[in-house]
């Protein structure tokens, strides 16, 4: 028997023991007890759906009173955990957009290498029955090999080919 078809049946049975039992009283008892025992079967398919929904997020099995038992532990007790965070649904699409975009250190580090620096040790270089001139240097942050009129294909820093000192 399921949950559902479990509630069913003690509605109706709630239903029937509240009509006057051979017609001398009319008793409640059952039919409260079998009001509570409706809300307990509701309170259990509520844990049922954020188990199944906690799973399929993070493909993993989980037991709730011990997840539970942890967060109390951890959180109301004082210890602190790096990293540890609590989102809501809603807020989770939101987290892990501002995740991909990196750490404050991170963003700063990638604008930094848009600015452009001089190559180091820039020597002209000829190529080809052409003889086509090139410059050809080291990039500041890294040495890597850097070609005219590039950036650093190591490092992504972007290079001043500019003959202004």
């Amino acid at each position: 028997m399921t949950e559902n078809e479990a509630i069913e049946v003690l509605k109706d049975f709630g239903k029937q023991v509240s009509v006057k039992a051979d017609g001398a009283y009319q008793s409640t008892i059952g039919e409260k007890a079998c009001d509570i025992a409706i809300k307990a079967l509701k309170e259990i398919q509520k844990y049922r759906k954020i188990e199944k929904d906690l799973k399929e997020n993070y493909h993993a099995n989980v037991d709730i009173p011990l997840l539970m038992k942890h967060f109390i532990e951890t959180v109301f007790k004082g210890e602190k955990h790096e990293g540890f965070c609590i989102l809501t649904n809603e807020d989770k699409e939101a987290w892990e957009e501002y995740k991909a975009i990196g750490t404050p250190e991170e963003c700063r580090a990638a604008m930094e290498k848009q600015t452009a620096k001089k190559p180091m040790h820039v020597t002209n270089s000829y190529f080809g029955y052409q003889k086509h001139k090139e410059h050809v240097g080291y990039c500041p942050d890294c040495g890597h090999q850097v070609e005219e009129p590039y950036g650093c294909p190591n490092c992504l820093r972007k290079i001043d080919w500019s003959d202004e000192e």
